[in-house]
């Protein structure tokens, strides 16, 4: 092998090396699990098993978070986006960036503190395009869904039909029937209560009314 071949041979070993230690750091870390309390598990992509999570962990694409009873916990998606999981909850980090994130079951309450963004969820009941910066969603036992947007804009979208939000309203999407609308006020401060004082009073010396009283797991 002559000196110039042997240069050729040398300046494409080192394209791929490079190739694939960029291929290594796009592999980076889309997550981080920076609070929790309770019971946290963690199940990375394509695994069965679920291992107790700890403070600081990189999630990857693909893998789940869940909380079980009288559990929370905080994924930070960046330094402006929060993501907080109250009990009984078990979210799927996007596979890809612009991907949504898919929410299993549970409480999910989104906060971004700067102008607001696209950020799509998935549930087992509808497709929810949020274009905001604040809003809380929740999935029952049976998939049934319920929104609640603080600020922005939502479009909620399933094989019955499509609603859109605007700030301020709230509406709930069920496995077989279209997104509709419903009361705002009442149904966020459950959601809230559940979401930051898991704790702090018994849900038996609280008055709830109809279907407020789903939101609250004794």
């Amino acid at each position: 092998m002559d000196n110039r071949t042997s240069a050729a041979v040398l300046v494409c070993a080192v394209i791929l090396l490079l190739g694939g230690l960029g291929s290594l750091g796009q592999v980076r870390s889309s997550a981080l699990l920076v609070e929790l309390e309770g019971k946290v598990e963690v199940s990375r992509a394509g695994s069965p098993l679920w291992d107790p999570a700890r403070v600081n962990q990189p999630l990857l694409p693909g893998d789940r978070v869940r909380t079980g009873d009288r559990s929370r916990a905080v994924v930070r998606l960046s330094d402006k986006t929060v993501l907080r999981k109250g009990p009984q909850t078990i979210i799927e980090i996007p596979a890809a960036h612009g991907a949504g994130i898919r929410l299993v079951k549970g409480i999910l309450y989104y906060f971004h503190r700067d102008k607001p963004r696209d950020f799509p969820v998935i549930t087992p009941a509808c497709y929810a395009a949020v274009v905001g910066t604040e809003f809380s969603i929740s999935v029952a036992e049976n998939g049934d869904t319920a929104v609640h947007l603080l600020n922005g804009e939502v479009t909620l979208t399933n094989n019955f039909g499509t609603l859109q939000l605007t700030s301020g309203e709230s509406a709930n999407a069920g496995a077989n029937s279209a997104p509709r609308r419903t009361a705002a006020i009442r149904a966020i401060n459950a959601v809230q209560w559940c979401l930051y004082y898991p704790e702090v009073l018994h849900v038996d010396v609280l008055e709830w009314f109809g279907a407020e009283a789903l939101w609250i797991v004794p």
